[in-house]
């Protein structure tokens, strides 16, 4: 089964100019970021969502990339023509239903040269039946350096009180991301970790165990994650408890990383805690949510509000967040813009890029079908 990748070309030249390219395999992704056409966050993601899928707990990894939106299974919701084709591609929705079966590649390229020299790049997809899901994936780069690049198993079953549990890696935001989500890739590839690759991939997501549960009206999500290279360690961990009163569903989030030196034994520790609410409503939704920090930086951390709002032939999307300088990101992923800067963590000597701490924005974008082969998207 070949499944497509978009992503958006971006030209700057006093703003963001958006066009769509389709990628018709994982091997041509990989090539549009050898070539620098994407950066490698975006190859990052965008090679997430073409291995595992898409579902609606994961669709916010469509925020990491300009122009691709999540979507909500409502039959409410308008959508652009792009948008009709991502969930055609991305949706677990599309996938056989005929259990169990399998999905193999794989692609080998040899240099040209007097060294010879080869690289392979290998991923399988197991679907072992209605409710269980296994994944891997196995790089080997000319360097001659092996890795795992990720593994994953899953159960899902929405007739349970347990209604999802994964083992190895994934990506999940809990709420609007403000205390965990998908943060993507902080640790360097390290030649060191051959062997252990296994236990700790060369991935942008977590690495442990996520779970989900659900007993009337009270859900719970729980997770903890182990990453690390050979000179850093993240450690994260926390849950989110929701109540669902009507339409309306308060939660409760909490969360915790250690970022270690493993060579000098220092550790940075970040607790977050957040007030998460959710109304939706029959043309559509309002998320609001407000966290916290304590640990080495005690503050205020940041707020986010986003939504969206149907009318008879339109439809208005809307996001706005603020984020203090103190905020600290390691293992959140809530909305954002595309700016980054650089950040210093000198207490255990690391740096890392983020787009959050220190900043404020808004988007709005409007969708208006002005007739039936005619759409308006600002």
């Amino acid at each position: 089964m070949v499944i497509l990748a978009l992503l958006l070309m971006v030209s700057v030249a006093g703003g963001l100019e958006p066009a769509t390219e389709v990628f018709s395999s994982e091997d041509e992704l990989f090539q549009a970021w050898q070539l620098g056409e994407i950066d490698y966050q975006q190859y990052l993601t965008l090679r997430e969502i073409i291995v595992h899928g898409l579902d609606s707990a994961g669709s916010d990894l469509l925020d990491e990339i300009p122009n691709l939106s999540a979507f909500l299974k409502s039959e409410l919701a308008l959508r652009t023509s792009l948008e009709k084709e991502q969930r055609a591609v991305f949706s677990r929705d599309t996938l056989p239903t005929t259990r169990p079966y399998t999905v193999l590649r794989y692609r080998y390229v040899q240099e040209m040269s007097e060294s010879g020299r080869g690289e392979y790049r290998t991923s399988g997809r197991f679907y072992l039946g209605d409710n269980l899901y296994a994944a891997l994936m196995i790089h080997r780069g000319f360097s001659g350096t092996e890795r795992v690049v990720s593994r994953r198993f899953t159960y899902r079953n929405r007739q349970t009180v347990l209604r999802e549990l994964t083992l190895g890696n994934f990506s999940r935001r809990l709420g609007a991301g403000t205390v965990l989500g998908y943060r993507g890739k902080l640790l360097e590839l390290s030649d060191r970790l051959e062997i252990e690759s296994v236990l700790f991939p060369d991935y942008g997501g977590f690495n442990g165990f996520y779970a989900k549960t659900r007993w009337r009206g009270t859900s719970m999500q729980t997770l903890a994650s182990v990453n690390r290279d050979i000179d850093h360690s993240i450690v994260s961990y926390g849950g989110m408890i929701s109540a669902a009163s009507g339409s309306f569903r308060p939660g409760v989030i909490l969360g915790a990383t250690r970022l270690k030196n493993r060579t000098t034994g220092v550790v940075l520790d970040d607790v977050k805690y957040a007030l998460t609410s959710d109304y939706r409503y029959r043309r559509g939704y309002l998320r609001l949510e407000s966290c916290g920090q304590t640990g080495a930086r005690p503050a205020w951390g940041g707020l986010v509000v986003e939504g969206r709002h149907r009318l008879q032939a339109a439809e208005v999307r809307y996001a706005g967040w603020v984020y203090t300088d103190a905020y600290l990101d390691l293992a959140a992923g809530g909305k954002s813009g595309r700016v980054l800067h650089t950040t210093s963590l000198d207490r255990v000597d690391f740096t890392y890029s983020t787009r959050r701490s220190g900043q404020a924005g808004a988007m709005l974008r409007s969708i208006v079908r002005a007739a039936d082969d005619l759409e308006v998207v600002n």
